[in-house]
């Protein structure tokens, strides 16, 4: 099973909600945990098969019109860097990943900024250098450069970037593109 793990997380940023959908069976491979392959497990498994298999055509990326989507909920953070085209926007790379036990505690409003910050740490490959605009999914990221001291953390991590936060609340980013 690790193998198997290791395998699909080597495309991990091909693939749209990794984290989840692997989450059963990486379960399996906790320390003092029985190793029960259940229905759950079975289906984690045919769902990485069949991301694996098809993985959606992603773009070559161009440091022009970039747009980073995040995502955070009480179960993970999430991110897609998305390239704008003359025929509409384009997956480029996906990113997901689980909370910490210590992020378990915060709030989905306070989980927006780690988010920001989290993603754009793991495409910064593509972003620095460029322009790109966040689109995360609740307002209450606009704040970024308050005084508060969570959020002056975050955003001194951020200044390096040459970004523009514009939220769109209550909008499934992944139906909308």
């Amino acid at each position: 099973m690790k193998s198997f793990v290791g395998s699909v997380e080597y495309l991990a940023t091909f693939i749209p909600e990794l984290a989840a959908k692997l989450q059963p069976i990486r379960n399996l491979l906790k320390k003092k945990m029985t190793y029960d392959w259940n229905e759950g497990c079975q289906l984690a498994f045919k769902e990485a098969k069949e991301a694996v298999s098809d993985i959606a055509a992603l773009k070559h990326y161009v440091k022009a019109n970039t747009i980073l989507t995040t995502d955070a909920s009480d179960q993970g953070l999430g991110a897609t860097l998305w390239q704008t085209e003359i025929d509409g926007h384009h997956p480029v790379a996906f990113a997901s990943r689980f909370l910490f036990i210590s992020e378990k505690n915060f709030g989905t409003n306070e989980l927006e900024l780690p988010a920001i910050r989290w993603a754009i740490e793991q495409f910064k490959c593509y972003l620095l250098g460029g322009e790109f605009e966040v689109k995360p999914d609740h307002k209450t990221s606009i704040h970024v450069f308050n005084n508060d001291k969570l959020e002056r953390q975050h955003s001194s991590r951020l200044v390096r970037y040459c970004c523009r936060i514009t939220p769109q609340s209550g909008i499934n980013q992944a139906e909308q593109w």
